[in-house]
């Protein structure tokens, strides 16, 4: 009887572990992004995926690396420097400017976007190229963002003819 008992829990751990690792996974939604170096297919793009491959969450110091004449971040920001890969598996080529957009978003729920730019970046994603079927490009993408948002801060991708966000983590 105690072997049953014992089989039992553990198949009930298993199946809570199971159903755990869906959620953990990502849907992309705001409450359960995408994880980090996941390739997700971006909603009306005919056929391009995006991959966070990682993050400098202080790059304050990349960034005048980068180019000494680079303004340093306002009082009470820091830049964080996001590495991101476009995947073009459509039937065409495109530069990545066209599809949509990429912003970030903290607790403090307001968006961070082109107009919180850090300057001149070391591996800038270059984002007019064109890009054939097959390709993919890879770069970095930089915030000014508030540092109390640092912490609970995701990616957020807008399809250029659409409204819906997909949500990536950045931790």
């Amino acid at each position: 009887m105690k072997t049953l008992v014992i089989v039992a829990a553990i198949a009930t751990a298993l199946a809570a572990s199971h159903s755990g690792s869906a959620t953990s996974a990502g849907t992309g939604s705001r409450s359960h992004p995408y994880p980090m170096h996941r390739i997700v297919k971006l909603p009306g793009s005919g056929g391009w995926y995006l991959r966070v491959n990682g993050v400098v969450r202080n790059a304050n110091a990349a960034i005048h690396a980068a180019n000494e004449f680079n303004d340093p971040p306002a009082r009470g920001r820091q830049f964080f420097m996001i590495g991101v890969t476009y995947i073009n598996r459509s039937k065409k080529s495109d530069e990545i400017f066209s599809l949509g957009s990429l912003a970030a978003v903290g607790r403090s729920n307001v968006a961070y976007d082109y107009s919180d730019d850090c300057g001149v970046l070391p591996h800038e994603l270059e984002e007019m190229k064109s890009v054939f079927p097959g390709g993919r490009l890879t770069g970095n993408i930089c915030f000014a963002v508030r540092k109390k948002d640092v912490a609970s801060l995701e990616l957020y991708y807008t399809p250029l003819f659409d409204e819906t966000n997909l949500f990536f983590a950045l931790r």
